[in-house]
């Protein structure tokens, strides 16, 4: 009977505790671990060693045990989750593939610029000044036939030639 006695009067007394402390418990750990979640985990956890600690109703500073309870339990939550970062951290870095460009991808543009470079140097002196106002100095062609002082049409008729011979020259490159 005297078992049943002090068992009931420790849950009297944690379930007072619980109800006196917990928010300023939870307001502890959401400042310190500033996630709502972790801090009502920890919460639990904190109140649950409470429980498990036998000598609970001897205690001469109940709020004292509890909190040094919550700042050790809070302390090894974030040690824990610098070690998980820093191994996540590892691990994301290792998954990750090098923003560096293949040696094959850029011995294949090289090569590529090469090709398209010929072909242009294959064109009229004059076609390729008008292919390359238009596509590389986005001129229109009204624009670029000013400067020249040619018709719009003439500058039709040379970007027409231009992508023709390019498309024809860099067919086998599947651009």
């Amino acid at each position: 009977m005297k078992n049943k006695a002090l068992m009931d009067k420790k849950q009297e007394l944690l379930k007072q505790l619980f109800k006196a402390r917990y928010h300023r418990v939870h307001s502890f750990f959401l400042k310190k671990l500033g996630c709502s979640e972790d801090a009502e985990d920890a919460c639990q956890e904190t109140f649950m060693r409470m429980v498990r600690h036998n000598g609970a109703i001897s205690l001469k500073s109940p709020d004292s045990y509890l909190f040094r309870t919550a700042r050790n339990l809070a302390t090894d939550m974030l040690r824990t989750r610098v070690v998980r970062l820093k191994y996540t951290e590892a691990a994301d870095i290792e998954a990750q593939p090098s923003a560096a460009p293949l040696q094959d991808a850029v011995l294949d543009s090289r090569q590529r610029q090469k090709l398209v470079q010929k072909a242009m140097q294959e064109l009229s002196p004059r076609c390729r000044e008008v292919f390359t106002l238009h596509r590389f100095e986005d001129l229109t062609y009204k624009e670029i036939a000013k400067r020249l002082s040619i018709s719009p049409k003439t500058v039709e008729n040379h970007v027409a030639k231009a992508i023709l011979h390019l498309r024809k020259s860099l067919s086998h490159l599947n651009v």
